[in-house]
């Protein structure tokens, strides 16, 4: 490592002493550093697992870090997302991660964008970072992620904890071979499984999202030894395992189009008694223009589906080009549900649109 010589700027001095720890590691190095230095990394969620991977992803000096999150700091979750105090309380989370991690390490630059991530602003996020943090709490966003990432051939370090509980695994998506989220989550979860109904510890989500830092710091240094491989723990019994994923052969995800799902025409519903049609898109492009009689729900309603809905109701699901829709009627049919995919989406039937004006 290179001594600090008397020309240098103070600043240039700081920059050394601070990665000087690192640099020594000879995985790292100069060139490592450097490599780092010009990485941006995208995460979705600024909750208890980006509280932990930000902190050490922003130490170890990752160039740039944009965080997405629409949600506010609330009281129930300051037991695990060590980032914020009880001043944050009803803060956006971006912001406030924001505004944290800036006073850690002022060579790192942080975006904070305070929405929530779907295929509405997915796609052009995801295309212009080197590699995308699954920090998310929501089995839908997961999804997302997940299709976002297979468009643009973009890497995305998946995590989910629950209990003393959790998961994560770094997803090359390199190729139509290489293993997605959808190869081993089949369907949906089924049922309401989530921190504030099933319990959560912090130690559990902060030892995930150290994880998640360490799979994402070594992508970004061009290491992929344990890259396609799903990491389980169970902070009870302090264990943790090692799985080598794999494409599933059948997973639809790797179609060009999904099989054996039941589609129907908007002059097909005519004919039918009785159905609900669901528009799943943004709430923008709803506004916009809906079909008539549809009505507006979120990807992530559809996923605890049981509390709005019957199995013996016909739902029709649309969004702009069948993409999202036909993921979301698989998952709905492996829990039993009598769901089709609107032939065509949204666009094949914009001209009978009803448009809002106000």
């Amino acid at each position: 490592m290179d001594k600090p010589y008397l020309g240098q700027s103070c600043l240039e001095q700081g920059y050394l002493a601070r990665y000087l720890a690192q640099q020594i590691l000879p995985e790292i190095g100069k060139i490592g550093q450097d490599k780092l230095m010009a990485s941006k990394v995208l995460v979705v969620g600024c909750g208890g697992l980006a509280a932990s991977a930000l902190t050490y992803l922003t130490a170890a000096g990752v160039g740039e870090l944009t965080l997405i999150d629409d949600d506010v700091v609330e009281l129930g979750n300051l037991n695990r997302q060590i980032l914020f105090t009880e001043a944050d309380v009803g803060q956006n989370k971006a912001e406030s991660a924001k505004l944290r991690l800036s006073q850690q390490n002022q060579h790192v630059k942080i975006n904070a964008i305070t929405q929530k991530f779907n295929l509405a602003n997915g796609l052009s996020l995801v295309n212009c970072h080197d590699l995308v943090l699954d920090c998310s709490d929501a089995y839908s966003s997961k999804l997302a992620i997940n299709y976002c990432c297979s468009l643009t051939r973009k890497p995305w370090v998946y995590a989910s904890v629950l209990g003393w509980d959790g998961q994560a695994a770094l997803l090359t998506l390199h190729n139509r071979h290489a293993p997605c989220y959808k190869c081993w989550q089949e369907s949906a979860p089924h049922g309401l499984r989530n921190c504030e109904a099933n319990g959560v510890l912090g130690a559990a989500v902060s030892t995930v999202g150290s994880h998640q830092a360490g799979l994402a710091l070594q992508y970004l240094l061009g290491y992929l030894h344990n890259a396609n491989c799903l990491w389980v723990f169970d902070l009870w019994a302090m264990e943790q395992k090692k799985f080598q994923l794999s494409k599933r052969h059948n997973c639809k995800f790797h179609s060009d189009k999904l099989e054996n799902l039941p589609f129907c025409s908007y002059e097909e519903l005519r004919l039918w008694d009785e159905y609900i049609l669901l528009d799943i898109r943004s709430g923008d492009e709803w506004d916009i223009g809906h079909l008539p009689q549809a009505r507006h729900v979120s990807p992530g309603i559809l996923m605890e589906v049981e509390k709005y809905y019957k199995t013996t109701q016909n739902l029709v699901i649309y969004c702009n080009q069948n993409t999202l829709s036909q993921l979301v009627v698989e998952n709905l049919r492996n829990l039993g549900y009598r769901a089709f995919v609107l032939d065509g989406g949204y666009q094949a039937y914009a001209h009978l649109a009803v448009r809002k004006l106000d």
